[in-house]
């Protein structure tokens, strides 16, 4: 006689029981709770989309169904930082949603909560190109200018900033580092990434004078021990707040992150190694930045052409070759 499953066993595990167990199934196999908290808040909202209905009686309509409420949502719905816009949300943002539910589902078929990968034939919205967007030099002098380092907001924002473009590093990644840290001989920092995965960033001398500047002369020696003791919503406010003060309205933290990994391409720096200093585990996502690059430089060598500032175009077409 065939085993039952756990779902003909128990006939009414709801969805929302399932989930308890998914979450902690991914707690003990390690997942940040980052990742974890990704999972649980985009599945959670499925789990209301279909009002929590036996695992059971999953369907692949109630999977299609959730994609397509999910392409006519407003952009931003609850979004900590921006205001809801009426505009379908970005494809890469969909693709979340997606990747989240069918992990979701393949879970509940390998623990035999289903009998089928029930939303195995959902496919993964494609991808779109994505238009990377960086500050110029002229924007990024006009924000240092805007800063003054001689007081406690003026230093921590200019140490925040001098870090963020000078290392690409995460918001996040910013927000959870410490003094200790920090290597002022060697010019780099340990930072911990999704998954809780350590890496090394260098850090040029500039932002080594704002960062002891910052913590010598303005940090508060009676806050916790994180180095700048601010959380990613007060980072992103404040910065919010300089972008509009200098005419900057689109600044925000991860803006800087794009333009050191453009930046690092500008200037020579190859791919394999931009991938390890920004901490990506896969390098299509680091190969958004090279199309810009590109970009960039053919425009630059438009400018600057031997061949046509010299005019060797006119002297061929004088003596007829």
């Amino acid at each position: 006689m065939a085993a039952k499953t756990f779902s003909e066993g128990r006939k009414m595990v709801l969805c929302s029981e399932a989930l308890k167990a998914f979450v902690i199934q991914k707690q003990v196999d390690g997942l940040s709770p980052r990742t974890v908290d990704f999972y649980n808040g985009k599945i959670r909202m499925f789990v209301a989309f279909v009002s929590d209905k036996p695992v059971r009686d999953l369907t692949l309509q109630d999977g299609q169904n959730w994609v397509l409420h999910l392409g006519s949502r407003n952009r931003y719905v609850n979004h900590p930082f921006k205001k809801e816009v009426p505009e379908p949300m970005s494809r890469a943002t969909l693709r979340g949603y997606v990747r989240a539910l069918k992990v979701f589902a393949s879970y509940l078929y390998e623990e035999r909560y289903t009998k089928t990968n029930v939303f195995g034939r959902i496919r993964l919205p494609a991808d779109t190109k994505r238009v990377v967007d960086i500050l110029s030099d002229e924007e990024i002098v006009r924000i240092f200018g805007a800063i003054n380092p001689n007081c406690k907001l003026g230093a921590r924002m200019h140490a925040v900033l001098s870090l963020l473009l000078d290392t690409g590093m995460r918001i996040g990644e910013l927000e959870r580092i410490t003094f200790e840290d920090i290597d002022f001989k060697q010019h780099h920092i340990k930072i911990t990434g999704k998954g809780d995965k350590q890496r090394y960033v260098p850090f040029g001398v500039t932002t080594s004078k704002a960062i002891l500047a910052w913590y010598n002369m303005f940090r508060d020696e009676e806050g916790d021990d994180r180095l700048f003791q601010m959380s990613q919503h007060s980072i992103a406010e404040g910065m919010k707040r300089l972008g509009r003060k200098v005419g900057i309205e689109r600044l925000h933290p991860h803006l800087w992150r794009h333009t050191y990994a453009v930046r690092w391409l500008r200037n020579g720096g190859d791919v394999f190694s931009l991938q390890a200093v920004l901490g990506h585990s896969d390098l299509e996502v680091t190969k958004v930045y090279i199309h810009l690059a590109q970009v960039d430089i053919e425009n630059k060598h438009r400018l600057v052409s031997p061949v046509d500032r010299l005019g060797l175009g006119k002297r061929l077409r004088k003596t007829g070759t």
